[in-house]
């Protein structure tokens, strides 16, 4: 086992001899994934697992972990967000045994190898929150705090205020 992956694997090859990949992948080195979030600086920590399935699929378990620097949305500040994701998918030659399989398990159709990147950018992707923030407005950076509590204070203070809906109405009247 080395900590630097490769490139391409021919997963039905490394099911056959139970083979177990561990390392490292550079967050840089994943394009797409470098759209969502803030650079890439950093690596993702990667165990892959293949196995042979009762049947002759291949099963592929693993899990994924990087540290990824997002906008949190509530105060536009950057925030590290943890991803610690499981994968298990089943392996298959092409889009018809995937269609026989999908209904018990996620499949991954691969003819004859899988490239690391595209399956690591994938997952990583999918562990991304819609909206990234951070979980209290008081781990928001304070421009963001004194606006929230500001905010909070305003809306308190319209609370008491309640208007008559129907004052412009009365306005529009006094006019002609």
């Amino acid at each position: 086992m080395s900590d630097r992956l490769p490139e391409r694997i021919n997963p039905y090859r490394s099911a056959g001899q139970g083979r177990v990949l561990e390392g490292s992948y550079p967050l840089e080195l994943m394009p797409r994934l470098a759209e969502s979030v803030l650079g890439a600086p950093g690596e993702a920590r990667v165990r892959l697992a293949f196995s042979k399935m009762e049947g002759g699929p291949v099963l592929l378990e693993g899990s994924i972990k990087a540290t990824l620097s997002l906008t949190c949305q509530r105060c536009l500040s950057a925030m590290d967000y943890s991803v610690d994701s499981e994968l298990r998918l089943v392996v298959v030659p092409d889009d018809a045994r995937a269609a026989q399989l999908q209904e018990e398990y996620d499949t991954l159709v691969v003819e004859e190898e899988l490239f690391v990147r595209d399956l690591l950018e994938d997952e990583l992707m999918l562990a991304l929150p819609l909206i990234p923030r951070h979980e209290t407005p008081e781990e928001c950076d304070e421009v963001a705090r004194s606006y929230l509590h500001k905010e909070h204070e305003h809306g308190s203070e319209q609370e008491g205020k309640k208007e008559n809906p129907f004052s412009v109405l009365e306005q529009l009247k006094t006019k002609h």
